[in-house]
């Protein structure tokens, strides 16, 4: 591949002035794996750089294009899938500026994918259309682009939404291993079984928290609070007014969310002793049929 097109593929349209932390965006990149946690904790730090949305886009569409494991550009997408869904709900630049990439990143991917991994790919097209993730007439572009009129039917192979549930990616023979969910907050299937409790609505409520932190609001509502005028008397009565009831109703949404978070502690720790016993138990029964097949080996060989 000619890699100097290849760049100028992935960058066009951007702005000419660098940006300090490619590097360090890159690095991540690079080891990104397929845990939830690592997906999740990219997208997060994507969304902090939100005023850099197209330049971190551009960085991510080159490493996508330069992914030569099909299973590596999924992964890829499936981090631009939780960074433009974050990124819709709140009304961050980051879902425009990584959509606008994947007219580009998905037919490639696409192209050099196993059919199993083009029917995620796919399925994760219409998710993005069906929740209005991408504009219409840009996933009719990457539709056009893939070969295909429509989204996918129903009988073709699609993602599952519950990250707890869904198979890994799988290259050749390997063993599949857990793999992040493309369809990020959707309801599914219940957790473990073995009578360890479903920990999907745990899991949902981490996710809320984490997405709807008040931290970030209350920082930017204070910066329009002109305190120091405030203290010199300086500040019209209105002004005043206005700060006081700013801040009470912070401190308000604040105490609320301490809250929500310690019980969310406590629920967690109740939930982490209840998958150790539920561990002990299988460990007991595991041990069990390991002795069994020990007694029906000796009685085969007597």
């Amino acid at each position: 591949r000619d890699d100097t097109s290849h760049r100028s593929r992935a960058w066009s349209g951007s702005s000419t002035m660098p940006w300090s932390k490619e590097k360090d965006f890159r690095e991540k990149l690079s080891k990104l794996s397929e845990s939830q946690q690592s997906i999740q904790t990219l997208s997060h730090w994507v969304a902090f750089h939100k005023a850099n949305a197209a330049h971190a886009a551009n960085v991510w569409a080159d490493e996508a294009q330069r992914a030569a494991d099909p299973h590596r550009q999924l992964l890829l997408v499936y981090l631009a899938n939780d960074v433009m869904q974050n990124s819709r709900r709140k009304g961050t630049p980051c879902a425009d500026a990584f959509a606008s990439q994947m007219a580009t990143v998905l037919p490639a991917a696409h192209a050099a994918a196993t059919p199993t991994v083009r029917a995620k790919l796919e399925r994760l097209l219409s998710i993005w259309e069906e929740r209005a993730v991408m504009p219409a007439p840009q996933v009719a572009e990457v539709r056009a682009a893939l070969g295909g009129e429509g989204p996918p039917p129903a009988s073709a192979p699609a993602v599952p939404p519950d990250s707890q549930q869904a198979a890994g990616l799988q290259a050749g023979g390997q063993q599949k291993r857990p793999r992040p969910a493309d369809d990020a907050g959707a309801g599914g299937g219940g957790g473990g079984g073995g009578g360890g409790g479903s920990t999907v609505p745990l899991l949902q409520a981490l996710e809320r928290l984490t997405d709807d932190s008040s931290l970030d609001v209350v920082a930017a509502e204070r910066d329009k609070v002109d305190v120091v005028a405030i203290e010199r008397g300086e500040a019209a009565p209105a002004e005043v007014a206005a700060a006081t009831s700013l801040l009470a109703g912070q401190r308000k949404r604040l105490a609320t969310e301490l809250e929500q978070r310690r019980q969310l502690i406590l629920a967690l720790a109740a939930a982490c002793e209840a998958q150790h016993a539920c561990c002990a138990k299988l460990q007991a029964s595991a041990g069990e049929a390991e002795a069994l097949v020990a007694r029906i080996e000796a009685w085969r060989g007597a």
